[in-house]
């Protein structure tokens, strides 16, 4: 298993600031990830390149599971497989602690990694499939700089569709033991309707309706909160926590110290 001595045994470039180092010591954002590029990482498995009969089944693959870290105080990442007992992989770090290039020119940045983003690392294609509460929440509080986590822009961007979803989610919550909404419902439910929301906003649009995230799975809520929320006219409630004032101009300066 990963250990946290093997998270923080990293030591930063000289160019990283103190300022930065002690603001955000130890802290991180963490993602959940699953490989969607199956048959190159069959093949990589085994060695082999094409012939079904020498590659484990795909839906391996897609059980196999990822966590990404991203550490703030000097925009290093480390990736991780969970070990799952008698799959055929042995999980463990794939990535060591370091900078890691998004491209020829650029390194990933706090705004590359949201829900429902694609991602290549290592050779492979990932799907950002969750995120811990501190990566929601450090993303909320810096809408200026990570827009899919701006409820004012997701209820701008719903736009002319908000009464009619609205009406379709209030015929949801009359349906007899209705169980709470996941993102994958809600999305759906807004396809329908006409709207279309980035996984990431429709996430936003979850929490800020009053969602709890639980610490495995995406956050649910009901359709009865959900047709509230879209049906208040007044300022689009921000959870507490999760300002746009102050805290935006923080992030910007934040994410403008890129190895200063």
């Amino acid at each position: 298993m990963q250990s946290v001595k093997s998270l923080h045994a990293y030591t930063p470039p000289a160019r990283t600031s103190l300022a930065r180092l002690e603001k955000w010591a130890k802290q991180a954002l963490r993602f959940k990830l699953r490989i969607i590029d199956f048959r190159k990482a069959d093949s990589a498995h085994t060695g082999k390149k094409g012939g079904k009969a020498h590659l484990p089944k795909m839906t391996l693959n897609k059980e196999r599971e990822f966590n990404l870290t991203y550490f703030l105080e000097d925009d290093t990442i480390v990736l991780f497989e969970v070990p799952v007992r008698n799959s055929g992989w042995l999980g463990g770090v794939l990535l060591k602690r370091a900078p890691l290039m998004k491209d020829a020119k650029n390194y990933f940045r706090p705004s590359d990694f949201v829900v429902g983003e694609i991602l290549k690392l290592n050779h492979f294609t990932y799907r950002i499939t969750d995120a811990d509460e501190f990566a929601l929440k450090y993303l909320e509080a810096r809408p200026a700089l990570y827009p899919k986590s701006d409820i004012v822009a997701v209820r701008a961007k719903l736009g002319s569709h908000t009464d009619r979803l609205a009406r379709r989610f209030e015929g949801l919550a009359r349906t007899p033991s209705r169980p709470d909404l996941s993102l994958k419902d809600v999305r759906a439910v807004l396809g329908a309707g006409g709207a279309s929301l980035h996984p990431h906003e429709a996430l936003t649009l979850l929490r800020a309706a009053g969602a709890k995230a639980g610490r495995d799975t995406l956050a649910k809520v009901s359709a009865g909160e959900l047709a509230a929320f879209l049906r208040d006219d007044a300022s689009p409630k921000v959870p507490e926590g999760r300002g746009h004032g102050a805290d935006a101009s923080a992030g910007a300066a934040e994410e403008g110290d890129w190895w200063c």
